[in-house]
């Protein structure tokens, strides 16, 4: 890896990178721009977020007792993307106060 990206994850997701061309064409009509950077701006958080710790907890379904997960820490996702990234209706994470992950890379 280039020293000048240590530190940084290189996304190489075919749906990325076909969003990323939509947003790349200046053709791209204002509203398919803005809802596909919505949508590359919730793809990244799943990627940011692979690695956090989570914790087995009992369920009560409607058949039965199950095991299941939950995040053992709190979450705060801030995307950092030019454009208008942020609109205030992004539910991909919550303001609890936990450890913040940005995702502020992308590349081909």
């Amino acid at each position: 890896m280039e020293p000048r990206l240590a530190g940084c994850t290189i996304v190489d997701h075919p749906l990325i990178k076909s969003k990323v061309t939509i947003l790349r064409n200046k053709e791209t009509p204002t509203e398919l721009f803005r809802r596909t950077l919505h949508e590359v701006t919730a793809l990244l958080a799943f990627e940011a977020t692979r690695d956090l710790e989570i914790a087995e907890i009992d369920v009560e379904t409607p058949l039965e007792r199950c095991k299941g997960h939950k995040l053992s820490k709190g979450l705060t996702i801030v995307p950092i993307l030019r454009a208008g990234a942020w609109n205030g209706r992004s539910n991909v994470g919550s303001p609890s106060g936990g450890k913040a992950r940005s995702c502020e890379h992308l590349q081909e």
